[in-house]
């Protein structure tokens, strides 16, 4: 599949974008506790050569804001408000598995319109290379 969508882009320069649904999965780090964090939906290895293959990886995801509700008796529990925005993370965090080779910032709203401004001056071999 890799080798076919590498033909398309470099002899057809044919941008290729790959969307996959996320999950949340146990890391265990070498240097601290284990923790979750979201990844692609793939098998690990397939997981693996895609994120290697692909010079971009993002993370699309909701705005979410958490207010504490008291229930009473010392206890309290957080309640989820989503406010409807969309923004893409482009860098690592310990909560997400992203990466990018256009010195992006590390978070973006979701608009084609704000990726295109990094893309349209990004230097031409990064531009045909891009996937």
């Amino acid at each position: 599949l890799l080798a076919g969508l590498d033909k398309l882009r470099e002899e057809k320069g044919i941008g290729v974008i790959l969307i996959a649904h996320s999950q949340s999965k146990r890391f265990e780090s070498p240097e601290h506790d284990t923790y979750d964090r979201y990844c692609p939906k793939l098998h690990d290895a397939a997981s693996s050569l895609a994120q290697e293959w692909a010079d971009e990886v993002f993370f699309a995801g909701y705005k979410i804001l958490t207010r504490a509700e008291d229930q009473g008796f010392n206890r309290s529990r957080n309640i989820a408000l989503g406010t409807g925005e969309r923004y893409i993370r482009t860098t690592e965090t310990a909560a997400v598995i992203a990466k990018n080779r256009l010195s992006l910032p590390a978070e973006l709203p979701m608009d084609w319109a704000e990726y295109e401004k990094f893309f349209s001056q990004a230097p031409a071999t990064k531009k045909k290379a891009s996937k």
